[in-house]
């Protein structure tokens, strides 16, 4: 387990992290089969509802085309992505974010300022409490000097 504040945070950042791909899997996938039959897995990323609580990440938008506006931008060498002739979608001149068709997409999340402040005000709490010394009890002290005198030989 973490010992320190940022440990917990990054420990907390991974698992958040694996939590909202897992549900990102789990909302929807679909399999397609490219070049010798291979079954590649893509995920479906939904864009239409959004939780307002949700920490905020990279803009995702996956469209897929249906299968007659696929053909009709195969012969009028259309861009799959954006429609626009004289370039393919995976030219990073005209796309440089899409990649050679990767399916799923790296996410990046990103904080929101409710999150970023709540995180400085824990850090400034937390060195608060470290430049403050602990005063020791009445019976913390007796305890130790006991485990002073206990620990000694007979000719100290």
């Amino acid at each position: 387990m973490p010992k320190t504040l940022d440990k917990w945070y990054e420990y907390a950042s991974r698992f958040d992290n694996q939590w909202r791909s897992a549900q990102i899997f789990k909302r929807g996938a679909t399999t397609t089969t490219r070049g010798k039959g291979r079954s590649v897995h893509c995920p479906y990323y939904s864009t239409s509802a959004k939780d307002l609580n949700a920490m905020d990440v990279d803009h995702i938008n996956i469209s897929h085309l249906s299968p007659d506006e696929r053909q009709k931008r195969m012969k009028e060498e259309l861009c799959f992505l954006c429609g626009k002739k004289g370039h393919i979608a995976n030219d990073r001149q005209f796309h440089p974010q899409s990649g050679s068709f990767t399916c799923a997409r790296t996410i990046q999340p990103r904080l929101d300022m409710d999150t970023i402040t709540w995180i400085k005000k824990m850090r400034e709490d937390l060195a608060q409490k470290k430049e403050m010394p602990k005063e020791e009890t009445r019976e913390e002290q007796i305890t130790y000097v006991r485990n002073v005198f206990n620990d000694m030989t007979d000719e100290e």
